[in-house]
Formats: C-alpha cells, sequence, structure tokens
C-alpha cells in the first residue's frame, strides 16, 4: 500500500455493503444535541490522512476524510455539524440542500457547508450517489 500518494483503487474499499444508520447529532465529539437523524441505505470507507486512519495508513490528523455512497432511494436526514465540511460528487445523482438553499447535485458538483448549517442529501438516482467528503474536528476545550 503506498503510503502518500493513492490511486482510487487503494482507498476505495468499502468497510460494507449498504445499510441503514440512526445517529444523535453532536457539537464536538462530546456534547450531545438531543437530535436523532438518518442514514439509509449508506455505506463508507474512509481516507488516507482522516482522524481515525492510524490502524490503517500508520498515522492520523486531527480531520475526518472519507467518503459516504448511498444506494437508490438512500436518504441522509437533515443534521448539522460543528465543523465546515467540504464534500465533490464523484458520481450519481443526488438532491441537496444546505441551509435551505436546494440543487441538484451530479458528478463534479462541489458541496460547502459552513458550520451549524443544517444540510440533507438523498439519492434521487438509478444507481450509486457517491460523494467525498473532508471536515474538520474542533479541538476539545476543558
Amino acid at each position: 500500500m503506498p503510503k502518500y500518494i493513492f490511486q482510487e483503487s487503494d482507498y476505495k474499499k468499502f468497510d460494507q455493503d449498504y445499510v441503514d444508520h440512526l445517529h444523535e447529532e453532536y457539537i464536538g465529539s462530546t456534547v450531545k444535541t438531543g437530535k436523532i437523524y438518518n442514514q439509509t441505505k449508506v455505506r463508507g470507507f474512509t481516507m488516507p490522512g482522516d482522524s481515525e486512519s492510524m490502524d490503517r495508513y500508520g498515522y492520523a490528523t486531527n480531520m475526518w476524510m472519507g467518503a459516504n455512497s448511498f444506494a437508490p432511494g438512500g436518504i441522509y436526514d437533515s443534521h448539522q455539524h460543528e465543523s465546515f465540511q467540504y464534500m465533490f460528487v464523484i458520481e450519481g445523482k443526488g438532491k441537496v440542500i444546505v441551509d435551505g438553499e436546494e440543487s441538484i447535485a451530479t458528478q463534479g458538483t462541489y458541496i460547502f457547508v459552513p458550520p451549524f448549517k443544517e444540510h440533507y442529501m438523498e439519492n434521487i438516482g438509478d444507481s450509486p450517489f457517491t460523494y467525498l467528503l473532508v471536515g474538520g474536528n474542533p479541538p476539545e476545550t476543558e
């Protein structure tokens, strides 16, 4: 496995098949908002350099990086984060809403989500809707 330069075949190894998840919304990594949101028909993988990639790649950062892929009909319920998120669509067709702005996203679409802005995604196509994502993990305060 390469150490710094990765081809898609090096990192695009989905950890699982499509599944449904319930998530509890957090601000930072410890403060719960009480909101529960859903991901349906989703799978993902972790990119090299992700904050949780130490075991797989031997190093980690304070960022999280990876990809989400939703099967046709899959939904990522509206939710928010404390940090910025940057997404780049690599395949499929999805309906995306960020802070009330709605658009159809296809390959090549760039999506920017500022902190504390509600965002929603739904696969409205007939094939997987997959996007790369990067976001910061704010430092914990004591």
